[in-house]
């Protein structure tokens, strides 16, 4: 076995499977979620009853209304550390305070090996400085030189009236939150933070006199901004519980809750239209961002493990088409699935269409691919598991032909014999690959001398190999051919013939002779050095027809 196989197992063990996994479960949940609010947007619409601010009534009690007004209190807002700062008649005063910082941030990367070698995964980190509300420790930080302050001088702060009200009604901090009417309070004195300035609408405290605020500051590591805002008295809408004289969450059938403010006079229907439309484009999002994650995590799994999808059905017939059309046909399919699963019980009409186009995707290349087939050979298209192959040590096998080359086994990229692109050899009809076109088995001779180079040595069980699938006399053609090697040409004639080949001779290349070539180097022994020359040369394959 490849000491690179093993590798690759637990790489998609600890790697790939459990993101694939967290991504699906993701896209579950966020559709979960969007069909569990739709559903409570529909039952709150229809339930909802409008009534007036003015008074309450008793018999709205514990429904959910939907109610315009002026929410105000009467009360006067002050900051306790900021004394100046104080509001009158407003519903919420906050302190905002902000320090410059730096902030890690960690990037992971891939590198490829050589022809074929193993990847390596690193991890980068880069710092940027930014205003952060929240305190970031640097001590966590992976490299030094990135010193943030271990505390703030001022913290952020905030206090709600007591008695708001809309109307009659009383109304909750949660409404208030909710509410867009904030408005930024100017400072007319620093009292309160001693060495700072006013600085447009905040208070600055730092060691930059230049600091001017705005996107191109010149704040410094340490510096601290102060901003203040209050929700002022204003007309808005809210639809809500009435519970007693208080306005507070409904919650529905399916345990979600309705709480929505709108500022101005706005019809409920409008309002239950626009929570939609905002909880639709939240879906989308998210649904794009796990699509693209899924393509790249697929265009992974098809790089590393093209050899195996390819002996999976329907996954085979479609990894003829390409990585990338094969990566989004999974994602989109894969996608949809889920998706169509999860609204199934909520909009049949919509879903199963869906369902049965994601498996239609799927299913559809295999019956493409068996009928480009049958178009171009109607013969039975043979196996590519190759027959058994007889122990070397049977004494009816050729001998060991030994190879004349200058170059030693140790050479990172074997010799393989000098041929022109255009130089297409007679084969015989009694081969396993007869069936296939001369191209295409002019091609397959010349990866097979690059491979079987590797070790210095045609042995008998390959001879009896290439007899079986090129026809009699093959084993001796190909064992006269390898001396004549060009060392700088080899993976360039290669390349050249396979933009050559029709489009059904290069599918086979891309999906079929990777098991191929494997067999024939398990035959007589499969060292860690073949496998990583037979995985690059199929990525060289795949490279060269990609870019065609």
């Amino acid at each position: 076995m490849s000491k690179s196989r093993p590798l690759m197992m637990i790489f998609f063990a600890v790697m790939i499977v459990p993101m694939f996994l967290l991504l699906v479960g993701l896209l579950w949940w966020s559709e979960s979620s969007t069909v569990a609010v739709k559903k409570s947007l529909e039952e709150g619409e229809s339930k909802v009853t409008t009534v007036q601010s003015g008074a309450v009534e008793k018999a709205n009690e514990g429904k959910l209304v939907h109610v315009s007004g002026l929410a105000t209190s009467k009360e006067t807002l002050a900051d306790p550390r900021f004394e100046t700062i104080s509001v009158t008649n407003s519903l919420k005063l906050e302190r905002r305070v902000e320090m410059y910082q730096w902030k890690e941030t960690e990037h992971t990367e891939t590198q490829s090996g050589y022809q074929g070698g193993s990847s390596h995964r690193y991890t980068k980190y880069s710092y940027n400085k930014k205003w952060s509300s929240k305190l970031i420790d640097s001590s966590r930080f992976h490299e030094s030189g990135h010193d943030n302050p271990r505390s703030m001088p001022v913290k952020g702060w905030k206090e709600y009236a007591r008695n708001p009200k809309l109307d009659a009604f009383k109304i909750t901090k949660s409404l208030i939150n909710k509410m867009g009417n904030g408005q930024e309070i100017t400072p007319i004195t620093t009292a309160g933070l001693e060495g700072s300035r006013i600085v447009g609408n905040e208070l600055y405290h730092g060691s930059n006199p230049s600091y001017k605020g705005g996107v191109f500051n010149s704040a410094n590591i340490g510096d601290i901004r102060i901003s203040f805002h209050a929700h002022r008295p204003g007309e808005i809408t809210v639809i809500a519980k009435q519970s007693g004289d208080t306005l507070s969450a409904y919650t529905t059938s399916n345990g979600e809750t309705l709480e929505l403010v709108a500022n101005g006079r706005v019809r409920a229907e409008k309002m239950f239209g626009h929570a939609r439309t905002l909880k639709s484009i939240m879906t989308w999002f998210v649904r794009f961002i796990i699509w693209v994650f899924l393509f790249v995590i697929i265009c992974i799994t098809f790089r590393l493990s093209s050899e195996l999808i390819n002996n999976i059905p329907l996954l085979g017939d479609l990894a003829k088409w390409g990585t990338i059309l094969f990566s989004l046909v999974m994602a989109f399919s894969i996608s949809s699935i889920v998706i169509s699963l999860t609204w199934i019980s909520y909009r049949p009409l919509t879903s199963v269409p869906l369902l049965l186009s994601a498996i239609t995707f799927v299913v559809l290349p295999r019956f493409i691919n068996k009928k480009t087939h049958h178009k171009r050979s109607p013969e039975t298209t043979p196996s590519v598991t190759p027959p058994v192959i007889p122990s070397a040590t049977d004494q009816n096998l050729p001998p060991v032909l030994p190879v004349t080359s200058n170059e030693t086994t140790d050479d990172p990229l074997p010799p393989v014999l000098s041929a022109s692109p255009t130089e297409t050899p007679t084969y015989p009809s009694n081969g396993e690959l007869s069936h296939l076109s001369p191209e295409l088995l002019s091609v397959l001779e010349l990866c097979i001398l690059y491979l079987a180079a590797l070790d210095g040595k045609f042995s008998p069980i390959e001879q009896t190999w290439v007899n079986t699938k090129f026809g009699a006399g093959a084993a001796e053609r190909f064992t006269a051919r390898m001396p004549t090697v060009d060392q700088e040409n080899s993976l360039k004639v290669i390349g050249e013939k396979l933009l050559r080949l029709n489009t059904v001779d290069q599918s086979y290349i891309k999906t079929q002779a990777s098991a191929l070539f494997q067999n024939l180097m398990e035959s007589d022994g499969l060292e860690g050095i073949e496998q990583e020359k037979l995985i690059g040369l199929m990525r060289y394959i795949r490279e060269s027809l990609e870019k065609a």
